[in-house]
């Protein structure tokens, strides 16, 4: 197979054109059988997840976690004071205000917030083993007389002679609860006012949540699509293909900064806000805050397009994704997906045994010849699974190669297996994760390049737009190591 020729950037470098080069291949676990041109994708290949701290550590965290309750709820300022190290730095938000401080400072501040009576609580509470450290992530709320607020904290801790201590305090995003009834409240008299405008959050799902959406090879939140009207200044152009018979382009990739005073409220919203990172298995292990946010597109190019920059503005123009970037203090490599803060858990990807996935194999079959297939069940439902049917057209000097995916959802019905069409496409694609995302009773499947819910309910970020040599080029044009075997 001349694989290699299938590419533009290849068969450019065929034909000896200095101006065209190949880009390099996307990492190993970002990429099937051949690369594609285009750099930035979700990971293929669940990730290491965060160490599990040791009973010792964890207990130790628990325990240091009641002690700082026990002190606030109760006055006990000297108590709460023993509870953190002499090299302690802490960051103090109030809604939109932000302070930092070193041990003294803190301390100095705290000093005068015992003064008063508090009720402090925490919910959501996990722990993780970072280095030499321990991290605390939970959910604070927070009142005092009249004032309320809740939010993400984050606590690193260390262990030392005298126990575990705190070395690293930040509340990660705060909400002021007298604030936050009183636009509730507005939104129920005024629904309109409430609308979310034109964004699409998420890849699964009610256009309200964030119930799960990809992070990108970069470490940036594919968050969703918005208009392109909320763009601004210069389009920057990457990587693009050419078709080799005609001369148009045919795909383009290309980025663009994002006007904050035009964002809709479901993004403005969001600015500053706290998501929860999760890994490949869809458990947390962090939480991030949203920096910032960019367009970006990767699509087939309008139909008879001769420049990349007129062409990547006309894509921009559409509904372009939306990337947002990540402020991960504190938080391990490992992060695959991200979703609000305030959902239900979502269930951990299980597995499947040898007699199971026999069964579903056998109900998909030979799927319209399909060359291999994958494997997944639903996360939380053992009774479901996702099959993906992958196999190519052959590729010679007659025939163009083709890519092309089958995905399946096969059910239990008593001993046997019944498996029914979920999408059919021709991107080379492989398998991320399946789960109902947002308790909607729809199986909601993440592939490297979009997600699907069912027929016809398909969605892409990152389209494939590889373009082939005509029948008969590869032979006459394409000589060398470069067009393989």
């Amino acid at each position: 197979m001349r694989v290699a020729c299938a590419l533009l950037l290849a068969a450019t470098a065929c034909k000896g054109d200095a101006d065209q080069k190949a880009a390099a291949p996307p990492p190993a676990a970002a990429r099937d059988a051949a690369p594609a041109p285009v750099s930035k994708k979700p990971p293929a290949e669940k990730p290491a997840a965060a160490d599990a701290p040791n009973q010792a550590d964890e207990k130790g965290a628990q325990d240091l976690l009641t002690a700082w309750l026990a002190a606030q709820n109760g006055g006990d300022f000297a108590g709460y004071q023993k509870l953190y190290a002499d090299r302690f730095t802490g960051v103090r938000r109030s809604g939109a205000k932000v302070r930092r401080f070193d041990r003294a400072g803190w301390m100095a501040d705290r000093r005068r917030m015992f003064e008063k009576p508090m009720v402090v609580a925490t919910d959501a509470v996990s722990v993780m083993a970072h280095g030499a450290q321990t991290h605390l992530f939970f959910t604070q709320s927070f009142e005092q007389g009249s004032y309320k607020d809740t939010g993400r904290k984050w606590m690193a801790l260390e262990r030392t002679s005298a126990g575990m201590r705190i070395v690293r305090e930040e509340m990660l995003d705060s909400t002021l609860i007298a604030k936050q009834e009183k636009e509730l409240t507005a939104a129920k008299a005024a629904p309109a006012a409430a609308a979310v405008g034109d964004v699409q959050l998420g890849w699964a799902g009610k256009r309200d949540k964030l119930y799960l959406a990809p992070i990108d090879g970069d470490g940036d939140l594919v968050l969703g699509r918005a208009s392109g009207s909320i763009g601004t200044g210069d389009i920057a152009v990457g990587e693009h293909t050419t078709d080799a018979a005609s001369g148009a382009i045919g795909g383009v990739s290309a980025t663009r900064a994002v006007d904050v005073a035009s964002l809709p409220p479901a993004l403005a919203g969001r600015m500053g806000k706290t998501v929860q990172i999760l890994d490949g298995d869809l458990s947390p292990i962090c939480h991030a805050k949203v920096s910032g946010y960019s367009l970006e597109v990767t699509d087939w190019a309008p139909q008879g397009a001769d420049d990349a920059q007129a062409a990547a503005v006309a894509l921009m123009a559409g509904s372009p994704v939306v990337v947002a970037k990540l402020q991960m203090s504190g938080c391990p490599k490992g992060g695959v997906f991200a979703r609000d803060v305030d959902l239900p858990a979502l269930p951990e990807v299980g597995s499947l045994d040898d007699a199971a996935e026999a069964k579903i194999r056998k109900a998909v079959g030979t799927a319209g010849g399909a060359d291999d297939l994958t494997v997944i069940g639903v996360a939380g439902d053992p009774d479901r699974a996702i099959v993906a049917a992958t196999g190519h057209t052959e590729d010679s000097c007659e025939t163009q190669e083709e890519y092309r995916m089958k995905l399946f959802l096969v059910t239990r019905s008593g001993k046997s297996w019944r498996a029914e069409p979920y999408g059919d496409y021709s991107y080379e694609d492989s398998l991320v994760v399946a789960v109902d995302a947002d308790g909607d009773g729809t199986t909601d499947v993440f592939t490297t390049r979009g997600s699907h819910r069912g027929p016809g309910t398909s969605d892409f970020w990152e389209n494939d737009v590889r373009v082939f040599w005509p029948p008969g080029l590869g032979c006459d044009g394409c000589e060398g190591d470069e067009c393989g075997d």
